[in-house]
């Protein structure tokens, strides 16, 4: 059973699924393949490192956000709605009124890169183990724009960069808005959000082919069938898998 997706979109299509799979791909930390959107990796040479070029003076807009889907689990286009009331965020897509492609590996990343300072990178779900790609690919790409998360910190300082993000949950809406604010008028302030550059790199995880390829060899010792996968995809070892936002 493979999904790069949260559970809470996909898990009850599959409750009649009882005693068929063997193994789970996903992104928890716990499935029998751990396939995540991306990850970090120390700098082993110089010549490696990323530089930072920016026009200052054009990064004339606050923070952008692109999105499709609306009313889901997170709730977030509500935390965004009153974000709003204190800092300037330009939603683009199904749930704003501005518009871009879909996709933000187009024209976007350029508006991106050129008139924004901060990029909305938030879960439609909030569930273990789980982030957005968003982040990872603008992370990737060297998009000189801050991302800012919701989530549990544990979860981002796995997968990005020391430094590189905002994480919501540790402000209020207000404060968060107000972090915004004052990092936007001081340059100093937004390049210290690119410094991990200089020590790591940003890079797209592909080695579960490996691992998956490696159990297909000894199939024997991952010996493991699934009562009910979506009994197992709405747990979790340390608490619920998908959890309520309480900071609306």
């Amino acid at each position: 059973m493979q999904a790069m997706e949260p559970p809470i979109l996909f898990a009850k299509q599959l409750k009649s699924w009882t005693r068929v799979f063997n193994w789970t791909l996903v992104h928890r930390r716990d499935s029998d393949v751990f396939t995540p959107y991306g990850s970090y990796a120390p700098i082993m040479s110089k010549s490696d490192k990323a530089t930072t070029t920016f026009d200052w003076d054009a990064k004339d807009k606050m923070a952008a956000w692109f999105v499709s889907h609306c009313n889901v689990q997170s709730r977030r286009l509500e935390y965004v709605r009153h974000l709003q009331r204190d800092v300037s965020v330009h939603v683009y897509g199904k749930c704003g009124n501005m518009s871009c492609p879909r996709s933000i590996h187009n024209n976007c990343l350029n508006q991106l890169q050129t008139r924004y300072k901060f990029y909305l990178a938030f879960e439609n779900s909030l569930c273990a183990d789980y982030l957005t790609e968003k982040v990872s690919k603008l992370l990737q790409d060297g998009i000189d724009v801050i991302p800012v998360v919701r989530g549990t910190g544990d979860l981002y300082k796995m997968h990005l960069p020391p430094g590189s993000y905002i994480n919501a949950h540790d402000y209020t809406i207000k404060g968060l808005a107000q972090k915004m604010q004052s990092i936007s008028q001081n340059r100093t302030e937004f390049e210290k959000y690119f410094s991990w550059r200089k020590h790591y790199y940003a890079e797209e995880i592909d080695l579960f082919y490996c691992d998956l390829c490696k159990k297909l060899h000894s199939a024997y010792k991952y010996k493991r069938l699934y009562e009910s996968v979506t009994d197992w995809l709405f747990d979790h070892p340390d608490h619920r898998n998908c959890r309520e936002p309480v900071d609306i």
